[in-house]
C-alpha cells in the first residue's frame, strides 16, 4: 500500500516539474508573434533566459526514461518518457523562435544540444564497452543517470548565491520548489522501498539542496513575504 501511494507521488509530482516551464515558454511565444506581427527584421527572445536546464531536463529525463525501460519499471520511464515529450517541445519552440536570431545564435543553440546528446551516445558506448552482460550494463547505466542527475540538481546554486547577494526572494518560486522538494523526498524513499540506490542518492541530494534553496529564500524574506533586507546602492 506504501508503495503503491509513493509511486502515485513520484508519477505526480514528476509531472508537475515536467509541465512547470510551460507557461513561461508560452508566455515567450506569444511575446515572439506580437513582435513578428509587428515586422521586426531581428527578434531577440533569450537574452536573459538560461536555457543550461532545459538542456539538462531535456537529456536527463531521456537517461530515465532508457533506465526505466531497462529495468522494467513503470514509476521510472512513464513519467520521464512524458518529460522528453515535454522538454522536447521547449526546445523546439526556443529554435522556432530563435530564428529570427543572428546565425551564429542558431548554431550555438544548435550545436549545444548536439552535444548533449553525442554526450548520451558516448556514455553508452563506454559503458558498453566494458562490460559483459546486461545486469553490469544497466547498473553501470544507472550511475550514469544518477551523476547526471546530480549535475542538474547542482545547477541551481548559482540562483542560490545570486539571492544571498541581491536579497531578492522571486528568484526561487516557493511553490515550484515546495513541489520540488515532495517529488525528491518521493523519489528518495521509493528507491530505498525498492533498494535502487541510483534513485535514492540523487534524489536525497536533491532534496538537501531544495531545502537549502528554500532556507534562503525564508532568510531574505520577513513574515510578510517581503524581502527582509535590502542592498544599498553602491555610491562613489
Amino acid at each position: 500500500m506504501i508503495l503503491y501511494l509513493i509511486e502515485r507521488v513520484c508519477s505526480i509530482f514528476s509531472i508537475v516539474l515536467f509541465l512547470s516551464p510551460i507557461r513561461d515558454i508560452l508566455s515567450l511565444r506569444n511575446a515572439f508573434r506580437l513582435k513578428q506581427r509587428a515586422g521586426n527584421e531581428t527578434i531577440y527572445m533569450f537574452e536573459d533566459v538560461n536555457l543550461f536546464p532545459f538542456y539538462t531536463m531535456h537529456i536527463t529525463s531521456l537517461f530515465w526514461f532508457s533506465y526505466g525501460i531497462m529495468i522494467g519499471d513503470l514509476t521510472v520511464y512513464i513519467p520521464n518518457g512524458f518529460g522528453y515529450l515535454c522538454t522536447f517541445f521547449y526546445l523546439y519552440s526556443i529554435y522556432i523562435m530563435k530564428q529570427y536570431e543572428s546565425s551564429r545564435s542558431r548554431r550555438i543553440y544548435l550545436t549545444t544540444l548536439l552535444c548533449f546528446y553525442v554526450l548520451l551516445f558516448g556514455v553508452i558506448g563506454l559503458i558498453s564497452s566494458f562490460t559483459d552482460s546486461f545486469d553490469t550494463f544497466k547498473n553501470y547505466f544507472g550511475m550514469a543517470c544518477a551523476f547526471f542527475t546530480i549535475c542538474m540538481f547542482a545547477s541551481p546554486l548559482a540562483r542560490i548565491k545570486e539571492v544571498l547577494f541581491t536579497r531578492n526572494s522571486k528568484l526561487i518560486p516557493l511553490l515550484l520548489s515546495i513541489c520540488q522538494a515532495i517529488n525528491c523526498f518521493a523519489w528518495t524513499f521509493y528507491g530505498f522501498l525498492v533498494l535502487n540506490y541510483n534513485l535514492m542518492l540523487p534524489n536525497l541530494l536533491g532534496l538537501i539542496l531544495t531545502l537549502i534553496a528554500l532556507g534562503v529564500k525564508a532568510y531574505v524574506t520577513d513574515w510578510r513575504g517581503h524581502d527582509r533586507y535590502t542592498l544599498l546602492p553602491v555610491t562613489n
